[in-house]
């Protein structure tokens, strides 16, 4: 990597932790404007997603999938998912592209874990972690912010699309199955079905999913 490609790369992340810690403590994904990432950074569109590939290679991101020009969002934007230590992460490479340690400063330091929403003992908690009771979920990326979906709406018919939006990049939606959104939904309900020791997430008559753990089976 050249020197110049380097700087790049650190300013883009830079401005992706400005975003990131102006938000809540925890940000399981945020949408950032594409013209804003290039701006005063002398980079084209295709730099950036170059750049954020890079950055999930290096497991500084989650993922990143392209969410604006829609029917909802005008503008272009990457939607950027983030990992749980994503602020240390960022710091630590940070100090790699540019040598410069300041960045290490108030990184490092740990935000008080508190819940952040709790649908009885299901608690998604404000360092990103999700936990049934005292046991942590083991959930990658996008299946957590499935799972926070689903608390959102307890008991709401959640639709296909809703979780297109969410999920998948903008391109590749119109493509995108409603069998591929059942294989998440299976993957996240695997593991509730496991601590819950019952069905908790219900298909409704192919029109989407309705997390419901209330719901008495026998009735």
């Amino acid at each position: 990597m050249t020197k110049e490609a380097g700087l790049k790369i650190a300013r883009v992340l830079h401005k992706l932790l400005d975003g990131y810690s102006m938000g809540k403590s925890y940000n399981y994904c945020l949408e950032y404007s594409v013209e804003g990432l290039m701006r005063d950074v002398a980079l084209n569109e295709s730099e950036i997603d170059l750049i954020l590939q890079h950055l999930q290679e290096r497991d500084v991101i989650d993922d990143f999938v392209d969410s604006g020009c829609d029917d909802v969002i005008k503008e272009s934007t990457f939607k950027i998912y983030f990992p749980n230590e994503f602020k240390i992460k960022a710091g630590q490479y940070l100090v790699k592209l540019t040598g410069d340690d300041q960045f290490k400063k108030d990184l490092t330091a740990t935000d008080p874990v508190a819940p952040e929403m709790k649908i009885g003992k299901l608690i998604s908690y404000t360092d990103g972690t999700i936990a049934y009771g005292d046991s942590l979920l083991d959930l990658r990326g996008q299946i957590k912010v499935l799972c926070r979906i689903f608390m959102e709406n307890k008991g709401v018919l959640i639709q296909p699309d809703y979780i297109k939006m969410e999920l998948i990049n903008s391109d590749k939606r119109d493509s995108t199955s409603d069998t591929t959104l059942a294989k998440y939904v299976s993957e996240l309900h695997t593991v509730l079905k496991e601590h819950y020791g019952k069905p908790v997430i219900f298909n409704e008559k192919k029109e989407g999913w309705r997390f419901d753990p209330d719901r008495d089976l026998d009735s």
